[in-house]
């Protein structure tokens, strides 16, 4: 589907205080008196930068969305599909079904919201034979906990392709020891399923938290082997690569293993 825009505005409008411009055009389109307010129903999800949230939504009658502390500023996808009217004031929008278009009940629509923020999320709305919908998004903020959490994690990616380049490339890396296999405590790969095949390790990096082994590989049967991950890599094991995987006979290969190291 190729998504569009939609972006509507509205005259500026001189209305009393305490009437909001928002409730007037809601009761207008539909078609209410302003004493007859049809109650909408509530729902309440966080709002996460470009994730989809599923959602359903009246077939028949408006649909307000709205995002707390921020504004809707594009809605993109279902052209022809809805009627889409914004309150420039509050930021919020407004989806009715246009007149004419069948939806059945197990059928969606995907549209895109941007708000002013620059939030970016995806719904997939299911229209439904309910009343009118009140959506309110909460933008989600990562407590420090959660923060800390994924700069751990990303320091320790960083920290594990880094190590994996040094060894490829059999170089010296800052913070890491170049030292001999037996020098670390690494858990000898375990391939004693996989017939006529040789291992030797080669050299080994030694670092705070992590510990890296170069091994090399031999095919000494007169068949093709062929090799996987799991048949090498054991449970506290963080990288693995291996060069190929299908070993030919007298054919030899150096693969590399990352593992936190013992405290």
């Amino acid at each position: 589907m190729k998504y569009k825009h939609s972006q509507v505005t509205h005259p500026k409008v001189t209305h009393p205080k305490g009437i909001h411009l928002t409730t007037l055009l809601a009761l207008t389109a539909l078609g209410q008196p302003l004493m007859a307010t049809p109650l909408r129903a509530l729902q309440t999800y966080p709002l996460v930068d470009h994730q989809k949230t599923e959602l359903e939504i009246s077939k028949t009658e408006l649909n307000r969305i709205a995002v707390s502390g921020d504004r809707i500023q594009q809605v993109f996808g279902a052209e022809g599909l809805f009627d889409v009217q914004t309150d420039d004031e509050g930021g919020q929008i407004f989806l009715k079904l246009n007149s004419g278009i069948h939806i059945p009940n197990s059928k969606s629509i995907t549209v895109t919201l941007i708000t002013e923020d620059g939030l970016t999320q995806d719904l997939k709305l299911i229209p439904q034979t309910i009343d009118s919908q009140s959506i309110l998004f909460k933008p989600y903020v990562k407590g420090p906990e959660v923060l800390l959490a994924e700069k751990a994690t990303e320091n320790m990616e960083s920290s594990v392709l880094s190590l994996m380049k040094a060894m490829v490339r059999n170089e010296e890396l800052n913070g890491f020891t170049k030292a001999s296999c037996e020098s670390s405590s690494f858990v000898a790969p375990k391939i004693e399923a996989l017939e006529n095949l040789k291992t030797d390790c080669l050299s080994a990096y030694l670092g705070e938290r992590l510990q890296g082994r170069r091994y090399s590989l031999i095919n000494q049967g007169t068949t093709p082997v062929h090799l996987k991950e799991e048949d090498f890599a054991g449970p506290e094991d963080l990288a693995l690569t291996l060069a190929k995987y299908t070993l030919h006979p007298q054919e030899t290969i150096t693969f590399y293993i990352i593992s936190r190291r013992p405290k």
